[in-house]
């Protein structure tokens, strides 16, 4: 057998795999944490999806004690689930983050600042701005939007299948950040396909918008913890980004041969490309398949880790959080600096020898040229 097309089915086995076990313990950890963190609860009905009445001993099915609505929205690495406990006039008793995959120091800055406990007390006819009535976590406001999104998607939920005409349901549209990658991608296919000479004078401009907006102000970089969340089957529901990102990421692969992630918008990238550039030396390496190794054995490491520990986010070494949003808090930030040092001398160093992303995207170009073999 082809050792490429042996590789494809083995991988394919373990995506089916870890699709079907994520889902089950997603289940079993929704039906214990009720019971853990919502109050003496002695049963619990289902009503809904992801919608739960909650009695104790003395209501016995005859009036529910409170309600409870699980909603997801997306975080910085990925879907942050979240659990709004109700009592019966629609008082917000308490939310709870009950699965959530961001890198460690930010989270742990939402539970030192106390964040999800300004949502007690409110009533769901109140209208929540972040910013104005509830204030955000300095240095993890992409978590703080999360926990906040899901918290709506929660009342719109309770509003429509409970609390009937307490709360118009609003349609979430794309936002800013979702009409950003689009640019970035439509650019990034007119740069890459167009021979204009004039055109490709904005090339650097094109690039600072990414740095700047995709990777400082909107954080949105791609990350493995997508994919992990994609294995282990944590879809967030109504978030554009988090489709459009992966969906961009593999289709352009596929449809253009072409990595244009990699090539023109990842921000990580670009920063290397211009330290490379401007500095006087560099090195070359002839052997490919030896510089894989690390980026194979770390994205190994990952996934096995996200799928036994179903947990997308906690274990891994990328340093997108270090260089963008100043996390100096954790052994990433020896990666960063040691990567960007030997990005001056060797081309790429980080997404060439240890970025799991990029790994993942030569890997599906591996799948598009057996696809075109047959």
């Amino acid at each position: 057998m082809n050792k490429k097309l042996l590789i494809l089915l083995l991988v394919i086995l373990f995506i089916a795999f870890s699709l079907i076990t994520g889902k089950s313990r997603m289940g079993d950890d929704i039906e214990d944490s009720i019971f853990e963190h919502f109050g003496p609860v002695t049963t619990v009905k289902k009503i809904a999806e992801d919608f739960y009445y909650l009695y104790d001993t003395k209501s016995m099915f005859e009036k529910p004690v409170s309600i409870l609505a699980i909603a997801s929205a997306e975080g910085y690495s990925g879907p942050i689930r979240v659990g709004v406990n109700y009592d019966l006039q629609g008082n917000i008793l308490v939310v709870k983050v009950l699965s959530q995959t961001e890198t460690p120091g930010f989270f742990r800055r939402i539970v030192q600042g106390k964040y999800v406990e300004q949502y007690t007390g409110k009533n769901i006819q109140e209208k929540l701005i972040l910013k104005e009535n509830i204030d955000a976590v300095s240095g993890a406001t992409v978590t703080c939007v999360g926990i906040h999104t899901a918290v709506q998607k929660a009342n719109d939920a309770s509003c429509q299948l409970h609390f009937k005409n307490r709360l118009k349901r609003h349609l979430i549209l794309p936002g800013l950040k979702d009409l950003l990658i689009i640019f970035l991608y439509l650019g990034a296919i007119v740069f890459s396909f167009s021979k204009s000479k004039r055109l490709k004078k904005f090339l650097p401009l094109f690039h600072l918008i990414s740095v700047v907006f995709l990777g400082f102000v909107y954080k949105g970089l791609l990350s493995i913890t997508h994919f992990n969340n994609l294995l282990l089957g944590n879809f967030p529901d109504n978030q554009y980004y988090w489709w459009l990102v992966i969906g961009f990421f593999v289709l352009t692969i596929f449809l253009s041969g072409k990595n244009l992630y990699f090539a023109t918008i990842c921000p990580m990238g670009i920063i290397q490309d211009y330290l490379f550039k401007f500095f006087p030396v560099s090195l070359k390496f002839k052997y490919r398949k030896v510089y894989q190794i690390p980026a194979i054995v770390g994205t190994l490491a990952i996934l096995g880790y996200a799928m036994i520990a179903n947990q997308p986010g906690f274990f891994g070494y990328e340093i997108f959080s270090t260089v963008f949003q100043f996390d100096f808090t954790s052994c990433r930030i020896v990666v960063a600096i040691v990567s960007l040092m030997l990005a001056m001398v060797i081309k790429r160093f980080w997404c060439r020898f240890l970025c799991p992303v990029g790994l993942v995207g030569r890997f599906l170009m591996m799948v598009r040229s057996l696809i075109l073999r047959k």
